[in-house]
Formats: C-alpha cells, structure tokens, sequence
C-alpha cells in the first residue's frame, strides 16, 4: 500500500510560506529586497492595520516584462542566480526565488509593473493567476499585499497585535534605510506619514550621518565617531558610540553586511572587545557599522531569511575591527564613566519636600500629608535613640530603643541600619502607592527618541506617568519632559526613561508592565544607592526610621536584602575569640 505522495504545489508554497514569510514584517522586508535589487532609487511603503490588511510596496526600479511577471510568483524563478557556483559569488539581497511564491500563497496580489516596453497587471490568489493584462504605468513596480494571511488562519492568530506588528516593521524599515543611505524611503502606516527620507547622493559617511539624523536627531549623532578601515577583501566603515554614551541594552546597534542588516553575535562581539577597559562588561555601545566582505568571506544562505551569516576567518575580522575601534579612542587617562546611575545623580527631592519636619512650614503640611497617604499611622514618639551612633551610611542604635513594630523577638544587643537600604524602601513604597512624586521643571527637557520607541510611549502616557513623567509628543522623534521623578536630576533622565522603554518592550499585559516596571525602577534606585553614597546626619537618619516604621514591609528593601541586623553581645564575644 503506498503511503507516500507528492505534495500539492500550494500545500509546498504554504510550507515555504511558513519559514520564509513568519509576518508582515518578513514580508515587506523581502518586498523591499527585490525593489534594490532591481535598481529603485526611490521606494514608497504603506500598511494599514500592522500590515495584515494592505502592504503596499511601489517602486521606481527596473520593472518586469510581462512573461518574468508571471514567472516571477513561481518557486525557485529568480534571476539572481544560474548556477550552483553563482551562490559563491552572490552581490544581491534575494537569490532563491522563494519570497514573491511564498506570499502570493498566502494573501490577495495584485502586481503592477512596467520596464518601458511590457506595463502589466496581475491579479494573484493563493498563487493562482486569476487575471493577466496590460496596463498604464511608469518604469517600475507596484505589489499589493491584501488579506495576509486569510487561507491559513491558524498562522494568522498566532500574529502580534497590530501596535507590536508596526513596531516592528518600523525597526526593520529603519535597518532597510540604514543599509541603504542613498536610497529615498516614505513609510505610511494607516494613512500617516511615519518619515519620508530624501534620496542622497554624496560621500558614504556623509549620507550615512544625514541618515542617522533623520532616524534619531542630532543629539544621538553627537555622540558617535566615525570609524574607518579598508583592507583587501575586507572594510568597515560607520559610526560607534564614545565610551561615555553606552547603554544597558542592545537597541541602538545595527549591523550591516554587504548592505544586508544582519545578526551576527561574533561580529558584535569583536566591536565590544574594541571597547577594552573603556566600557564596562554590562554595557553595550550603540553602532551604525557596515561591512564589506568578498562574497567568499561569509556565507548568507545559513538562515530562510537571511538574517544570519556564517563567516570564514574569524581572527583576521576581529584583529581588524578590535584594532580600528581601539585606534578611535583617546587614551585612557581621559576616559570618564558613563553616567547612568554611577556619578552625578542626587535624590533632588522638589522644594515642597523636606525631611526635616520640625519646619513647621508648607512644606511640613505637604509632608504629612504625602505620609498619610504612604503609612500607617504611627506616632514618632516611639524613636527615642539615646546611644545611637552614625558611622558613614550606618546607624548603629542599642535594639531595646527600637520601636516595637521593629523587634520580632527581644533582642540584647545592637541594631545596624543600612540607611541606603532603607530610603530605597521608602521611595519604593511612594512608587506602589499613588505613583511616584515628580519634580516640575521650569523649561522643558528635550529627548530625541528611537522611532520604534515612540510608539511604545504613544501606547503607555498613563503609565510612564504614574513612574514620574510628563511628557509630550512633539514630532517623529522627539518628546518633550515637563516633569521627571524626584529622585533624579535632568541628566540622568535620558537614562533611565531608555531603561523603562527597553523593560517595556518585554511585556506584554499592563498589569505585568506595572509590576514590571516597579520593580525594574526599584532596582535602579538600589542600584544607585549602593553605587552613590548620600551624607547622612543623625537627625535625618531618625527621621528616615520614623517613615520606616509606617511602611507596610518596613524588613526589607525592594530587592528583599534586609533593612537592619542585630548583633547580640554574643555574637560580638565569639568574633573577638576567632
């Protein structure tokens, strides 16, 4: 009995489908692929609802007579390549004929294209030709993409929401651009303009940073170098950031080979190590790098999307990358630490907020209602540390003066106060109730934002307020602060707002992003607490455990390390007997 069987050519075709084209992105990507390889110097892209109702990809390149335009949906027709040796040598971004096949498969097509002799018109569903035609239009194509994925919809429930699906879509039109300075590109999504980059024609370097500009603004070029290096069969050339401008995650690196945006752990890898000493381990340098290969240095047929490559000689590559980066740098004598929670940074608590509340002013009556809203209502009669002794951020007290809500058990002995602990405990409990307290400032801070971080604003103002921010969306890339948390000066906002953004894009529900989010800022001010020591007097060390004592959890931190110890007489005896 005979079990096994050809396949259906559109059972095939939805097989590719599936590893070729994951979702619109995918889709656009490979679209805008074989608008440069056909020589476009200008390319339009417009979606509408994340893509999964209308791409539409229209291009001012070469164009197709109308036998390749039928071809062209076809598995494996492609005109990249002949021969099995052609793969050896290949200088375009699509060669294996499958990305055109595998989305027709899967939508509604419609193809219209002219090369100034053939103009042409098809009509595509599930793959199948349902209309063939002349008709009118300049040199160039136009795709429309409708329905994405309406004959197999388990794929499509599988689908982001649409906010998460343009979002990346942004990002890799942003890597399209960036492989591509010369080229001109206009993103529309759901009938707005997102950005419209002109055409260039210069040096490299130059349309490079005019692209960078465009994307990100002037204040993130500011902070890059240019970095150069051409060898045979091997060059590099782009911009890195200083030492002094890192940052905590990997979202500002692109990487381009042979003007393919690519993954590539090794390469990353090398440009870190040409950091050396400069940055710390945890620390990632954003980059806009391109690199050229000989085609017989690196393989691109590792992944269906191209996405990885697979390269030959390691160690000549990192020798030549590690020693460009380094030869950028000043020496190290004039290295200074980034910024971000390491120097600089105060608890600059507003004017209206004052530890001291024996003034018996506004600001007083302002702190006693921002501690009925915090705490408990516990009476500060209770602390009375007569032999209490402060020695850098530690108060040392005798544990029979300690209020009773902080002795689970009598204790002989000393109590030891880490008060760095303990004021992270108290703005993390202003941060769990009522969110957390801004200071309003007197002109407003200026931040240029990553365009696929807009979005990620755009969809959470609540939230990004309740943590300390008021801000204001003024155009594609820029927002404007009016307040910042308290806790915080202006410089170190930059900061710690690319810190919530980044944690942001990993969740997914509001009720985990809150939760999230707390924490992660709770983090950051223990961070910075044991990193940047305040200079503590006794008196406000007091007060300090008289809002500890109202606190719900007053044991721990936000990070669960404890608060205070005791250390009984025979705990001090058996240290001094070895």
């Amino acid at each position: 009995m005979q079990t096994i069987s050809v396949l259906p050519d559109e059972v095939i075709n939805q097989i590719a489908a599936g590893e070729v084209i994951e979702n619109p992105a995918s889709a656009i990507k490979e679209l805008v692929e074989n608008s440069l390889d056909a020589g476009a110097e200008n390319i339009r892209i417009e979606i509408k609802n994340g893509g999964l109702q209308l791409i539409r990809i229209e291009d001012d390149g070469s164009g197709m007579s109308q036998e390749d335009a039928k071809l062209s949906i076809l598995r494996h027709a492609t005109s990249k390549i002949k021969l099995f040796d052609d793969l050896q040598r290949l200088n375009t971004m699509g060669f294996r004929g499958e990305a055109l096949a595998s989305i027709a498969s899967i939508s509604k097509m419609e193809i219209k294209t002219s090369n100034e002799i053939d103009s042409t018109f098809l009509k595509i569903e599930a793959g199948k030709i349902l209309s063939l035609e002349k008709c009118a239009r300049t040199k160039g194509t136009t795709i429309d993409i409708k329905s994405l994925f309406y004959n197999v919809p388990v794929r499509k429930s599988f689908q982001k929401s649409q906010g998460s699906i343009a979002k990346d879509i942004q990002r890799m039109i942003i890597n399209l651009s960036l492989a591509n300075p010369q080229i001109g590109i206009t993103f529309i999504s759901n009938d707005q303009v997102v950005f419209c980059l002109e055409k260039q024609d210069s040096s490299f370097e130059k349309m490079l940073e005019t692209r960078i500009i465009e994307l990100f603004g002037k204040d993130f070029f500011n902070e890059l170098l240019f970095v150069f290096i051409k060898e045979d069969n091997f060059s590099m050339s782009g911009y890195i950031a200083k030492p002094t401008f890192v940052k905590k995650n990997k979202s500002s690196q692109y990487l381009f080979v042979n003007n393919r945006a690519i993954y590539s752990y090794r390469l990353s890898q090398f440009i870190k190590e040409g950091y050396s000493t400069r940055i710390q381990e945890d620390d990632h340098p954003p980059f806009v790098l391109h690199f050229e290969l000989a085609p017989s240095f690196v393989d691109v047929n590792v992944h269906p999307q191209k996405k990885e490559i697979r390269l030959k000689d390691e160690f000549f590559i990192k020798q030549k990358i590690e020693s460009a980066i380094s030869s950028v740098f000043e020496p190290r004598a004039d290295f200074i630490d980034p910024p971000f929670f390491k120097e600089g940074i105060e608890f600059n608590r507003p004017q209206n907020f004052s530890l001291n509340i024996d003034d018996e002013s506004k600001a007083s009556l302002q702190f006693q209602t921002y501690k009925k809203q915090l705490y408990l209502d516990v009476s500060p009669d209770e602390i009375n540390f007569q032999s209490s002794i402060l020695f850098d951020h530690f108060l040392v007290t005798l544990a029979k003066e300690l209020p009773s809500k902080l002795q689970k058990e009598q204790v002989d002995g000393f109590a030891v106060f880490d008060l760095l602990a303990l004021e992270a405990r108290i703005l993390f409990d202003q941060l769990k109730i009522g969110g957390i307290k801004k200071q309003e400032l007197a002109l407003p801070l200026m931040i240029d934002i990553e365009p696929d971080q807009m979005l990620l604003i755009e969809a959470n103002l609540p939230l990004l307020s309740e943590l300390g921010f008021e801000i204001r969306i003024m155009a594609l890339r820029s927002i404007a602060l009016d307040a910042i948390p308290y806790f915080i000066n202006e410089r170190e906002t930059p900061f710690l707002l690319q810190n919530i953004l980044f944690d942001l894009q990993n969740v997914s529900n509001t009720q985990a992003v809150e939760h999230h989010l707390k924490m992660k800022l709770a983090q950051n001010i223990c961070r910075f607490a044991k990193s940047k020591k305040r200079g503590y007097t006794k008196e406000i060390a007091i007060k300090l455990i008289d809002e500890l004592i109202k606190s719900l959890d007053p044991f721990y931190d936000p990070l669960g390390k404890k608060i205070f110890i005791f250390l009984q007489k025979i705990d001090l005896d058996n240290f001094f007997k070895g």
